[in-house]
């Protein structure tokens, strides 16, 4: 089966940094989406670089959709051509065995597969507001789905339940083209949510347990510092110290 990842970026010295220290090397195939609108004059006509505002069909006016305003480029533009895609934020470290070990969930039948499991029961799941105070209303204005019914049905039933935090996922390409059609009604009712992105996040999670699909969760494969880029979480991050343990670190 045919594999690539796409890594979302918005520093261009962040990516030089990555390239000249080889990070990526054990991903046989990837490339950089680089949304916003930051400077790419060092980065412009690096081969495995695509600039989503370059392209015709992007979502970059909608800066806090943050990583998604990527996946909302490669999909319209039809980027996604292998047999399975990751979709990798650039705040993270990668497991040596990352390729390797989500070869294996493919060729057993999976349909995504997630990084950093958080229990469905904890409260930023779907119980703090923020997150989702727009979904949920465009999810039922456009799907007719009570989400929070139905999460708490799971919960319920199964108490021990999981969902994928992060946009950090691993899709079979038909999985992620039944996603993007399933959200893409959603982004107007949503894309003006400061907190739209967070939305979106949880919103993988919606979809692969209202439609039932095959969600391989793991755990130690990726390392994610969620250096919280525009402000919206609600942590305090050391961006010099997260940013010098990103350039090299293995996990």
């Amino acid at each position: 089966m045919t594999h690539k990842t796409f890594i979302f970026i918005h520093d261009q010295e962040l990516l030089l940094q990555f390239e000249q220290n080889n990070k990526f090397k054990n991903l046989k195939d990837y490339c950089y989406v680089f949304v916003g609108k930051k400077d790419v004059s060092k980065i412009s006509n690096l081969k495995n670089v695509l600039i989503a505002r370059n392209f015709k069909e992007n979502l970059e006016d909608y800066p806090l959709f943050t990583a998604f305003t990527g996946w909302y480029m490669i999909w319209k533009n039809n980027l996604v051509t292998t047999d399975y895609v990751s979709l990798i934020e650039y705040d993270v470290v990668l497991s040596e065995q990352f390729e390797t070990i989500i070869d294996n969930f493919f060729n057993e039948d999976c349909d995504l597969v997630g990084y950093v499991p958080i229990r469905l029961d904890n409260y930023h799941f779907i119980n703090n507001n923020n997150w989702v105070r727009s979904v949920l209303p465009a999810i039922k204005k456009i799907h007719n789905l009570d989400v929070k019914n139905i999460i708490d049905s799971i919960v319920k039933t199964y108490p021990d339940s999981f969902w994928s935090s992060t946009n950090n996922i691993t899709f079979k390409k038909e999985i992620f083209n039944e996603y993007m059609n399933w959200f893409e009604p959603l982004i107007d009712e949503i894309k003006e949510d400061e907190y739209c992105g967070h939305a979106q996040e949880r919103a993988i999670s919606f979809f692969y347990l209202i439609k039932n699909k095959k969600m391989k969760l793991t755990s130690g494969l990726i390392k994610h510092f969620q250096l919280n880029s525009h402000g919206t979480q609600t942590h305090h991050v050391d961006y010099d110290e997260s940013h010098k343990k990103l350039i090299n670190n293995k996990i």
